[in-house]
């Protein structure tokens, strides 16, 4: 995937949503960093923690016999959670 995504960045009709240099969660939307509220001791931003407990939760409820089904599921609900909760859109 690494590699697609850097191919779109290195196009003339260049295509560069995430920060492929970063392991931080919070800077990888390029142009849209989540902020860290430092002061709020359970709003850290994203972390993998962050991404883990709610997978986590989101399989107790995804009803889905095939596991690669269940797992695309999985994500799909919780990176539209985790952008709608952490990422600020103007």
């Amino acid at each position: 995937m690494d590699e697609w995504l850097k191919e779109l960045a290195q196009n003339r009709r260049a295509f560069r949503p995430f920060d492929l240099t970063t392991d931080d969660f919070n800077a990888m939307i390029a142009g849209k960093p989540v902020e860290k509220k430092w002061n709020d001791f359970f709003n850290k931003g994203l972390s993998q923690n962050y991404f883990l407990n709610q997978l986590n939760d989101a399989a107790k409820s995804v009803q889905e016999p095939d596991n690669f089904k269940k797992l695309v599921a999985l994500f799909d609900r919780v990176t539209d959670k985790a952008f709608e909760e952490k990422v600020k859109v103007v």
